[in-house]
């Protein structure tokens, strides 16, 4: 089995769990567990600090793709590559991640959780279970 992401840390609020994750090392910010999104979700605000602070460059813009959001309406959105983002012990390098509004959620999606072999949450633990 895989090992623990921090204990404590997943935390419930009306039926969605969040977390805290960190994207490429210096900044921690706390992102929502979202298996039915295909992408992490990271917003423009955080990418803006990260392109001043030089921990992004224009060099990971990947493109701009077209998204279906969960209320079924399109969008088209800037993507980007995340160098490494890390949850508990785990790091996972080269993240697609597409980038959102000022007001959208920061979310862990599929570009990050298909990279592990299974994953699952632990409720009575309160922890994100990654299993390599």
């Amino acid at each position: 089995m895989g090992r623990l992401s921090r204990p404590g840390a997943l935390q419930a609020h009306c039926g969605i769990f969040a977390l805290p994750v960190l994207v490429n090392e210096p900044i921690s910010l706390r992102f929502i567990v979202d298996s039915g999104a295909g992408d992490v979700n990271i917003r423009i605000d955080v990418v803006s600090v990260l392109t001043r602070d030089g921990v992004i460059s224009q060099s990971q813009f990947l493109g701009r793709e077209p998204f279906v959001l969960a209320d079924g309406s399109r969008i088209v959105a800037d993507t980007r590559r995340i160098r490494a983002m890390r949850i508990g012990n785990r790091v996972v390098e080269g993240v697609t991640a597409t980038v959102g509004n000022a007001s959208s959620p920061l979310l862990v999606g599929r570009s990050f959780l298909r990279r592990f072999r299974s994953w699952s949450i632990l409720y009575a633990r309160e922890a994100l279970l990654l299993d390599p």
